[in-house]
């Protein structure tokens, strides 16, 4: 129609129409020969504007809800399934909270942007959108007062439970949708507030029926905080760019990119660079579908060519370019490990978390790695100063005696590790105290397990007896299997799953998942016996 009253034919509008759609939306690949604005037996070759009045431009743009959305970023590509399934979840009234997961740095806070956007545009949330950076907030009870600025609440908040609640009661029938960016990064800043935003997502949850809440965490928020089993959540998790998008990505924020960059050839046209650009180690080996690497390399692009940046952001990361896939940790001394770290007895602790992380995904071919709390954990166990430095000795020993084995317990359990809804195997960042204070208001029979962060390879079970008591126990990781002492009785099971099933007082994964749907195992794995501590 644009193009239509600019006094083209409906044959050139059509044509115009259908470039720039198949450009902008894989759909329109499929729809741009269905419309027609005529009858095909018409003649298209008129132009229907071209006796329209010129006059003044009114605008008819609907009102949109109240918000403060950011703009999207020009950087943002792809994800169209992941948003699409994002939609559906908030749509669903089932649901109360969203979470986009994935690493840092793969594209939540944008993702959850654009799906904000689209949303805004359709008026899915009538009354209203407000977004808060959670690294930014000074505290956790600055929320209310964000949230009613947004809105237009003539309300004073003074972090008084009587303005949070007079804020809550002014929501009370309000559908609107807030949005928690980065909780996971706020709360390794600021572990004090966990219980209170906790009351904060409960009270807005149970306040106001149709209020909804989409977050941004490494891990699904109810897990990250602890929060009621009717509280249902789904979660979006983001994995790395296709090599389309991310080379589509590279060439929207970066120079352009010279012929000369990637082949002799100096006269191939921009399509014929393309798969050239797709097969470059820029996008295979150093970019792997990152945007935050994408972004690095863009930066580096403006002072050096493209195999300089290869060479400059490979020696940045020798560990993943020294690493083959099917290395095993036994197979890689320290020695070697460190050498790549520091020409001295001493590192700073930022760098070892980078590699010993860049490591362990590699050699166990984890999908999830370590988390900030879980280096966190380590990095407490082998600095040696104040100033956050690791010295050979100590780190040479806590590789023997505690790496090597938790990692290859990793390798036994990796596809309950990498499952994170609901997380099946917790980090060792967890304590006994945290595990109480998880599951000390659950259902008996509810359970975790984590990795032992005291002994080296070994799990620790935390389950809700009949009685409403935690109780902990430790499944040692043995050559055959996992052995578990109790009483004077010793069990040894072949994988995780075998006992789970077998120790009956083992109901629901913690929050509230069942058992059998999270643990399954083959008939043959069965055994053959039963126990009830």
């Amino acid at each position: 129609y644009l193009a239509a009253t600019n006094n083209h034919t409906i044959k050139e509008a059509f044509d115009i129409a259908k470039v720039v759609v198949k450009e902008t939306s894989k759909m329109g690949q499929k729809e741009s020969e269905k419309f027609l604005l005529l009858p095909k037996d018409k003649n298209h070759d008129v132009k229907i504007f071209s006796s329209v009045t010129k006059g003044d431009l009114v605008d008819h743009t609907l009102l949109l809800p109240p918000h403060n959305l950011p703009s999207l970023s020009p950087q943002f590509v792809g994800r169209n399934q992941e948003m699409q399934t994002t939609i559906k979840f908030g749509r669903d009234a089932r649901t109360r909270i969203v979470t986009i997961t994935g690493k840092l740095g793969i594209g939540k806070a944008e993702t959850a942007t654009a799906v904000c956007r689209y949303m805004l545009q359709r008026k899915h949330f009538p009354d209203g959108m407000v977004m808060l950076d959670m690294v930014g907030s000074k505290s956790e009870w600055t929320i209310f007062s964000q949230i009613a600025q947004v809105m237009g609440l003539n309300v004073e908040v003074k972090n008084s439970i009587k303005d949070n609640k007079t804020v809550l009661k002014s929501l009370e029938k309000r559908n609107i949708l807030v949005i928690f960016t980065r909780i996971d990064e706020a709360l390794s800043r600021h572990p004090e507030w966990r219980k209170g935003l906790a009351r904060i997502i409960v009270s807005l949850l149970q306040t106001c029926p149709y209020i909804k809440l989409l977050t941004t965490s490494c891990v699904p928020v109810c897990n990250l905080l602890a929060l009621p089993t009717q509280i249902l959540e789904r979660t979006v998790n983001l994995k790395p760019l296709n090599d389309k998008d991310t080379v589509s990505l590279l060439l929207k924020i970066s120079r352009p990119i010279q012929a000369l960059e990637l082949t002799s050839n100096d006269t191939l046209t921009s399509a014929q660079l393309l798969p050239l650009l797709h097969d470059h180690p820029i996008i295979k080996d150093i970019c792997r579908g990152h945007p935050g690497t994408v972004c690095t390399v863009a930066k580096h692009l403006k002072h050096h060519l493209l195999d300089g940046v290869v060479q400059l952001m490979s020696l940045n990361r020798p560990c993943e370019k020294i690493l083959p896939q099917n290395l095993n940790p036994s197979e890689m001394s320290f020695e070697s490990f460190w050498k790549v770290l520091s020409s001295t007895g001493v590192t700073i602790a930022s760098d070892f978390c980078l590699h010993l992380n860049q490591h362990f995904t590699s050699t166990t071919h984890a999908s999830r790695g370590l988390s900030s709390y879980d280096l966190q954990e380590i990095i407490g166990r082998i600095t040696t100063s104040s100033a956050g430095e690791i010295e050979f000795w100590k780190a040479h020993k806590w590789w023997r005696i505690w790496y090597l084995p938790f990692h290859d317990t990793v390798k036994r359990i990796l596809h309950l590790w990498d499952a994170v809804d609901p997380t099946k195997i917790h980090g060792v960042w967890l304590t006994k105290q945290t595990f109480n204070h998880y599951l000390q208001q659950r259902a008996p029979g509810t359970f975790a397990l984590r990795l032992s962060a005291n002994y080296a390879g070994d799990l620790s079970l935390a389950y809700v007896s009949e009685a409403g008591e935690v109780i902990h126990l430790l499944l040692e990781a043995q050559p055959e299997g996992f052995q578990l002492h109790l009483r004077d009785v010793i069990d040894v099971y072949e994988n995780l799953e075998d006992f789970v099933h077998s120790f009956t007082s083992l109901r629901w994964v913690y929050p509230a998942l069942e058992k059998k749907k999270a643990f399954t195992r083959a008939a043959s794995h069965e055994k053959k016996h039963s126990f009830h501590p």
